[in-house]
């Protein structure tokens, strides 16, 4: 059960960003692993700082870069076909170069503009998700407000109800 929660969680998300972005798979996966490289100084950042600091803020200069090349051996994808996406993906503003060869994901794509979403009803998969863990005695300690729970519930609703 839990596997099919989790398993369940990932495909809604991804759902949910294949009609956000408007990509093919191929490109949300090269996007989706930008975004991810360019974020992982931030989650280091925070967990040197710990979880309790106010003064770190989200900006393009504090994110990481990633390369063409890593992005290809980590997708698996031929460099050529990265290329092509990396194309498309910066004529549409969602990813720049910010150093010969380096890339990133803006914060205002994911935070504002024409990318931006509901970061609660993005994540609604994984309340659910944490909500039937919970349940099934798989998490110990109860973190999700019942209000949380009740509003994820409202957002998988919503979605059911577009297709």
């Amino acid at each position: 059960m839990a596997a099919y929660a989790a398993a369940n969680c990932l495909v809604e998300m991804q759902l949910k960003e294949l009609n956000l972005y408007k990509l093919r798979p191929s490109e949300l996966l090269v996007f989706d692993t930008i975004a991810l490289a360019s974020v992982q100084r931030t989650f280091r950042t925070v967990r040197r700082l710990g979880p309790d600091t106010t003064d770190l803020k989200l900006t393009d200069a504090a994110n990481g870069t990633i390369s063409r090349r890593r992005i290809a051996d980590t997708t698996g994808l031929p460099r050529a076909t990265v290329g092509r996406i990396l194309d498309r993906l910066m004529a549409r503003g969602m990813v720049v170069e910010v150093a010969r060869g380096r890339l990133q994901v803006p914060v205002g794509v994911v935070l504002q503009g024409q990318f931006a979403c509901d970061l609660e009803e993005m994540f609604a998969p994984i309340i659910l998700m944490m909500d039937q863990f919970v349940r099934l005695g798989i998490v110990r300690s109860r973190v999700l407000q019942s209000d949380e729970i009740q509003r994820a519930e409202a957002y998988r609703g919503e979605r059911k109800q577009a297709f």
